[in-house]
């Protein structure tokens, strides 16, 4: 079966934060998502400040990576927060 290997970005300090596999990036947009609504995360602290992006395709049968040409960014924090929220500093 393949999954989606994704990692959020942390513009801030300028790096990718651990890669996580996970089913789809259906999937993957919905579990960021619902961290970014959880206002206790940093994530919704700063939400300009991260975005979640795929980086490669994991196959679970032949345990391959196979990378994409360029990430592809999925969805930005920000574009999660309701509007009317302070959307942080950053």
């Amino acid at each position: 079966m393949k999954s989606v290997v994704c990692a959020v970005f942390d513009q801030c300090v300028g790096e990718f934060m651990s890669p996580f596999v996970i089913q789809t990036t259906a999937a993957a947009v919905r579990s960021f998502s619902q961290a970014v609504s959880d206002s206790t995360s940093g994530f919704a602290q700063s939400p300009r400040d991260y975005a979640l992006f795929q980086l490669a395709e994991f196959d679970s049968e032949t345990g391959m990576f196979s990378n994409l040409d360029i990430c592809q960014r999925l969805i930005q924090a920000v574009d999660v927060v309701p509007s009317g929220v302070n959307h942080g500093s950053s």
